[in-house]
């Protein structure tokens, strides 16, 4: 059997969890305690609940390092390390004249704010900064920020180097649906492919992939918690740049010989079935509430205007820094009140100003209102009108992450409905380290099933518990379907418009189905009556009072990576019999598409 340790090959699972202001990081134990293994962490004696929390002790194994992820603090014994890098002006790194001159006398530094390591990122994506100083500058920093900072404490945990640590980021899931309804697929995949490029240029050869920030969530409480019966959840999740919004549906991959449910449970996936978020509630909004009342209160009692402190950009980022420890004391459960002191906040004067728990949901309460609304809208949208049984999903549970998942935790048991059960909190999981753990256990899955361990003659354990295979095969097309007119210019139409059957990355062999709507297939007038029997005689597509022809086709197109028409099924057999057919669209891993309307079928491919 190989030794992995003897060289530098990617040995140790790293989670990244890489949000706006902070970032988080996770190793996984695997229990191991010989050399160069995280077995010997220095913190999982101390602040590891969550490896715990699977139960997953070996007893062949020895000392009592627990098997699973495992948040790694900082040197300040934080769970969380502020993501933001501070890039000095060109000009201010140039000497601006000759340091040997006894009459040279170097400006004073200036103070640069710092910026947001994932702002960074995202401002460079879609430009070519080949030969552009600034975006090298930029870049190097955030490199040497993730390398010498964040992941130099999983370094410092599992005592190994730097090259031996194979990282799985997360990524942040776009809008799959607008608030207006409309798709941006297409501007979503150049941002998210672009986004994975700039995460490869910088972690390099420890970079060995990325997960999806709801999908994350999903594996570290299917893998901690081991809920049951969890086939349709909700996340939400509150940071700092909005609610968000997502339904995952779990897809079973066991075999048919799987002994198990928990192995079979195991063996699944997670697809992102919606996908909204609300900017009008983030975590500085929250702090900047916060912050507001407690500089009003100091502004009355020291008699200064109203609004002069907050306007003062030295006293605000004063206030935002408290508020913002204050804020997640004060959302602790057994917490009433909370006391913030500012030393020398204005002109000198300190402040001191206690907040109670019933104020503060007081000042929140229109963000409170929002963040309802915007479940309400979700779940609308999810669920579906209850009239409409057979096409109703229930959503079995809600699972919150985010460092603000205590204050929305009410918030999203009242916007709910009393049956769904809503899962934050617990002494097995934080969740605003769920994201980090997930990408660490799924990190951890990939090194397990590796092509290495595969072709290895002497099985290799798997510590994970998790039987992901790479060996999927996902599908590389998109297809929609859309009713036609006969007389509609394919060059014209818009697809944003159509239905999505398949979409790209969906485990193969995969199966849809499409119900022709009959409002659009029967001929109907400006009233909403049916046209009678006459008018259709002597005509294969029925006419409306307003002149137009009425859809009598079913188009199938493959929408990306290219765009072509696939198929065109008519329908005006069944407009004649008066039935709508159900249409089968069925992929194989082969890559054959199989449509069936009633009983005829034909084959593409």
């Amino acid at each position: 059997m190989s030794d992995k340790k003897g060289n530098n090959d990617v040995s140790i699972a790293v989670g990244l969890d890489l949000g706006t202001w902070n970032a988080r990081v996770a190793i996984f134990n695997t229990g191991d305690d010989d050399g160069g293994n995280n077995g010997n962490n220095s913190n999982s004696n101390s602040n590891n609940a969550n490896a715990a929390s699977n139960g997953n002790t070996d007893g062949n194994k020895s000392g009592n390092t627990q098997v699973g992820p495992e948040l790694i603090h900082n040197h300040d014994g934080a769970r969380a390390t502020r993501a933001a890098v501070t890039i000095i002006p060109k000009e201010d790194r140039e000497d601006a004249g000759n340091v040997n001159d006894p009459d040279y006398y170097p400006p004073p530094p200036r103070q640069v704010p710092p910026k947001s390591v994932v702002d960074l990122m995202r401002s460079h994506i879609g430009e070519d900064g080949s030969n552009d100083e600034t975006v090298h500058e930029e870049m190097k920093e955030i490199r040497e920020f993730l390398k010498n900072v964040v992941l130099q404490l999983a370094c410092n945990a599992a005592h190994v180097p730097f090259a031996q640590l194979g990282v799985v980021t997360s990524l942040p899931a776009l809008p799959l649906q607008s608030a207006a309804g409309q798709d941006d697929d297409h501007n979503s995949d150049e941002t998210t492919h672009a986004y994975i490029q700039q995460l490869q240029a910088i972690l390099q050869k420890n970079f060995i992939g990325c997960l999806l920030e709801p999908v994350a969530v999903c594996l570290a409480y299917s893998y901690i918690q081991k809920p049951k019966d969890c086939q349709n959840v909700l996340v939400v999740d509150l940071g700092a740049s909005g609610i968000k919004v997502s339904h995952l549906e779990q897809r079973s991959l066991a075999a048919s010989h799987s002994a198990s449910r928990e192995k079979e449970e195991a063996s699944s996936l997670w697809s992102l079935k919606y996908h909204t978020v609300n900017s009008g509630v983030s975590g500085p909004l929250l702090v900047d509430c916060l912050g507001k009342h407690v500089a009003q209160q100091f502004e009355t009692k020291c008699r200064f205007p109203r609004g002069e402190v907050w306007t003062s950009k030295k006293a605000r980022k004063k206030l935002q820094r408290s508020g913002e420890s204050a804020l997640t004391t004060l959302l602790q459960r057994s917490a009433t009140t909370t006391t913030i002191h500012i030393d020398g906040l204005y002109e000198g004067m300190d402040c001191q100003v206690s907040v109670s728990k019933p104020r503060w949901e007081m000042l929140s309460s229109s963000l409170a209102n929002q963040v309802k609304s915007t479940i309400q809208k979700a779940m609308q949208h999810i669920v579906g009108s209850a009239n409409d049984s057979d096409k109703c999903t229930k959503i079995d549970q809600i699972w919150l992450s985010g460092p603000l998942h205590a204050w929305m935790q009410p918030l999203v048991t009242s916007a709910c409905p009393k049956d769904t059960k809503v899962v934050g909190l617990s002494s097995t999981l934080d969740p605003s380290e769920a994201v980090s753990l997930g990408c660490a256990i799924h990190a951890q899955a990939m090194m397990d099933n590796s092509t290495d361990a595969v072709a290895s003659d002497t099985p290799k354990k798997n510590p994970s518990g998790v039987n992901f295979s790479k060996k999927i095969s996902l599908s590389p097309v998109e297809i929609k379907i859309s009713q036609d007119s006969p007389d509609a210019d394919d060059d014209k139409t818009n697809l944003a418009t159509y239905s999505r059957l398949i979409d790209v990355g969906t485990p193969l062999p995969a199966m849809a189905t499409y119900q022709p709507t009959a409002t659009t297939a029967a001929s109907d007038n400006e009233n909403g009556e049916q046209q009678p029997e006459e008018s259709k005689e002597g005509s294969a597509s029925s006419t409306s009072s307003t002149g137009t022809q009425s859809p009598t086709e079913l188009s199938v197109w493959q929408t990306a990576p290219t765009k072509k028409k696939l198929a065109t099924l008519d329908i005006a057999a069944c407009i004649d019999s008066n039935e709508m057919s159900l249409v089968q669209l069925h992929l194989s891993e082969e890559g054959q598409l199989s449509i069936r309307v009633g009983g005829e079928s034909i084959t593409i491919g």
